[in-house]
């Protein structure tokens, strides 16, 4: 699987529309049974029952927030998200011509369908609240020609669709209609307040969209949001030893706060790579250390640190998906929500890139579960790091679209 370009965010993509055929087929499957032989004869095993935890039905009620959504709500009570309620996420789908009024029917039903969309957020001082509604008014899908507008003006048209957000009365997300390009094309639009969306989440919703559109029913729900957070409330309780491994990896890191004098101003660098050579980095590179797309990325972002800083050490803040499996009878893989976790990683530079890579890719392989428990230890209270000691570089490697 990871020999053809597999990764983590594909393995639950994979493990999900497996169950959907029927076979209780779990992401650390894909991890143990690398292949369609291995995996299709332990799927098929007649000993192999595993009950999922789920809630059916429109949800109700208060559930607690992950580590990541008391990331942002801090974030927000310090003052360091002026316009909090516009922090969003938001992507196009190119699509054939639609019919709107289906649309509207779609989103409907994915509303009803993924409960994070009808999460509403109360604030008292510093204390957050979010809850699930039975039901709230779905903001109006809006078309728009583009052959009407200059593609400036278009993008303060998506702009505005999205500027209303509100935390405490709504709404968080919107959809929106393009037409107008050639070959009788069109583009959803979907823009989420990042507190109920990430990078997993956009590839379930449109693949539901389209599921949905075509007049086919969603698969039975899997875990929810809720139920993931109560599974992450007792982390620290589970995992009390991991505490000293988070306190070691942010020991003696670089300050990288310095690198804001290079430019006074935020600046981006976009860099493309041809077909063939994303083809020989996702699927020939890695034959070699028997590595993952990400081994290699942070080993060439470590040299790239040391470039500006002259340090074989360097400490960086990496972003996961956040969607472990740590607990038997938790299916997140078709959940929509926030789960990203954030936790610091000390990269360390050898004397060849040959041990750097090593070195890199089995520190990445001992993280515990993968990094979703910094976030709870970071806000306990009998801890002595947080948040904000993560270092102020960060990596987010968002996958394959």
């Amino acid at each position: 699987f990871f020999r053809i370009g597999g990764d983590s965010i594909l393995s639950i993509q994979a493990s999900s529309r497996i169950r959907q055929l029927g076979y209780p087929c779990q992401v650390k499957d894909i991890f143990t049974y690398k292949t369609i032989d291995r995996l299709s004869s332990y799927l098929s095993s007649e000993t192999l029952k595993i009950s999922i935890d789920s809630e059916q039905g429109l949800l109700e009620g208060e559930l607690g927030l992950l580590p990541i959504q008391r990331w942002f709500t801090n974030q927000s009570d310090q003052g360091l998200l002026p316009k909090a309620g516009h922090w969003n996420q938001s992507f196009m789908m190119t699509v054939p011509s639609l019919d709107t009024d289906t649309l509207k029917g779609v989103l409907q039903k994915i509303v009803d369908y993924h409960d994070i969309l009808r999460v509403q957020y109360q604030q008292k001082g510093t204390l957050w609240k979010q809850y699930y509604k039975d039901t709230i008014e779905i903001p109006e899908i809006k078309s728009v020609d583009i052959n009407q507008y200059s593609d400036s003006e278009l993008q303060d048209i998506l702009t505005e669709w999205q500027s209303d957000f509100d935390l405490e009365q709504g709404p968080l997300f919107r959809m929106g209609y393009l037409y107008g390009y050639d070959e009788g094309k069109a583009r959803i639009f979907f823009a989420l307040h990042h507190i109920i969306v990430d990078a997993v989440s956009w590839r379930i919703l449109s693949q539901d969209i389209k599921t949905l559109y075509k007049g086919e029913s969603l698969p039975e729900k899997g875990s929810s949001y809720r139920q993931w957070v109560d599974v992450m409330e007792s982390y620290v309780t589970d995992n009390p030893k991991e505490s000293s491994y988070w306190s070691e990896q942010l020991l003696n890191i670089p300050d990288y706060f310095d690198f804001k004098s290079i430019t006074a101003e935020p600046s981006s660098a976009t860099l493309s790579l041809s077909k063939t050579e994303t083809s020989f980095l996702l699927q020939e590179s890695s034959k070699t250390y028997h590595t993952e797309v990400n081994d290699l990325l942070l080993t060439a972002l470590a040299y790239a640190l040391k470039e500006l800083n002259k340090t074989n050490l360097q400490g960086i803040t990496l972003e996961g998906h956040g969607r472990e499996d740590i607990h038997p009878s938790i299916d997140h893989s078709h959940t929509v929500g926030w789960f990203t976790a954030m936790f610091p990683v000390r990269l360390v530079i050898e004397d060849t890139i040959e041990q750097s890579i090593r070195e890199i890719k089995e520190n990445l392989r001992n993280i515990p579960n993968k990094g979703i428990g910094f976030g709870a230890f970071a806000l306990d209270a009998d801890t002595n790091y947080g948040y904000q000691d993560l270092a102020a570089v960060s990596f987010n490697y968002l996958g394959q679209f």
